[in-house]
């Protein structure tokens, strides 16, 4: 049973940062408590080596889960929603479950994602094509296709012509 989620994923923008975000809210509709610590570019909270890491803040301003960024939950899960990127530190101390979710467009990945993701104590993927795919390129963690969530689109209003074919007159 999972007593905490640690998400970890880009801020919205990019499929990938939005199919994180709908991740999120499917989690907070649970009774879990869920964190969002998203990850930017340029921050160094990993170091120096590693250009992609945390923001430290506790609102990036304007997204949807700023409410429970970086909160202070319990935990014993963390999704890394993101390309293959690892922390070192997680080499020397983790907390709890390491999870990675991404996607790849290719047909075989590249030798350093496999190397990496491997590391991971399960990764999930959105579609039959990734499961063959991290498989065939010699995946070995655990491997679990989960698809993306789909928000309905808003309902479209049907535009009113009052006269669709109206004749137009001269003289």
């Amino acid at each position: 049973m999972v007593s905490g989620v640690r998400y970890l994923s880009h801020p919205p923008g990019t499929g990938q940062s939005d199919a994180a975000e709908e991740y999120i809210a499917a989690l907070r509709a649970l009774p879990l408590p869920v964190t969002w610590i998203p990850l930017m570019f340029g921050t160094r909270t990993w170091g120096l080596q590693q250009p992609l890491a945390p923001f430290p803040g506790r609102a990036i301003g304007g997204c949807r889960h700023d409410d429970i960024c970086n909160a202070a939950v319990e935990y014993d899960t963390t999704i890394v929603h993101s390309t293959s990127i690892w922390n070192p530190a997680w080499d020397r101390h983790r907390d709890g479950r390491l999870i990675a979710y991404t996607t790849f467009e290719g047909d075989r990945l590249p030798a350093w994602w496999v190397r990496v993701l491997n590391r991971y104590d399960a990764v999930l993927v959105p579609s039959t094509h990734n499961v063959e795919v991290f498989r065939r390129s010699g995946l070995r963690a655990p491997l679990r296709r989960v698809p993306h969530i789909v928000r309905p689109a808003p309902p479209r209003r049907p535009r009113w012509r009052p006269f669709p074919s109206a004749p137009t007159c001269s003289t």
